[in-house]
């Protein structure tokens, strides 16, 4: 009797713990790649590639359980045997759900990437961000986790990235 009501108490989602005014600086560094379509000799190619990204987020809590998120980073791409890069700047909603050390998070915002370099035609375009998570609070001022986000360009492309988050936190002390 007391093992599913332990279970079922550390499994029921709790009110985060970040509060109002608690801020965030963090730095996710993964696996990135993309696929964009863009118009070569008047007719539309589909151009990929893999490679590495660097991301770094400022996160200000609005609430229990809202965060605003700004993200600005780059990255490194091999596409069809050429180098090219990306860098991209973001704002977005955070929700994050405190189940004790675990918190897991969606995101949704919008931005704007710049993709360039190689085969590719350098050019900013729109998109929207969507993105998950899990963090692993150590302390009250630091956490670990996983990071990946998927933005869709307005413009017939999509970038999805993936990756370990360290996070620093102050001001809810």
């Amino acid at each position: 009797m007391r093992l599913p009501t332990v279970l079922a108490v550390l499994a029921a989602p709790l009110a985060a713990s970040a509060g109002e005014g608690e801020s965030s600086l963090s730095a996710i560094a993964g696996f990135a790649s993309f696929t964009v379509n863009q118009t070569v000799s008047g007719r539309g190619l589909d151009r990929s590639g893999a490679g590495a990204s660097l991301t770094v987020d400022f996160q200000h809590g609005i609430g229990d359980t809202f965060w605003v998120r700004a993200s600005a980073g780059g990255g490194g791409f091999a596409a069809e045997g050429q180098a090219a890069w990306a860098g991209t700047g973001s704002v977005a909603l955070v929700y994050a759900v405190d189940v004790l050390r675990y918190v897991p998070y969606i995101s949704l915002g919008g931005g704007a990437v710049v993709l360039g370099g190689g085969a590719l035609q350098s050019q900013a375009r729109p998109f929207v961000e969507l993105g998950v998570g899990l963090e692993v609070e150590q302390s009250p001022s630091f956490a670990w986790g996983l990071d990946a986000r998927l933005g869709s360009f307005v413009t017939q492309a999509t970038m999805f990235t993936i990756g370990p988050r360290v996070a620093f936190k102050w001001g809810y002390f």
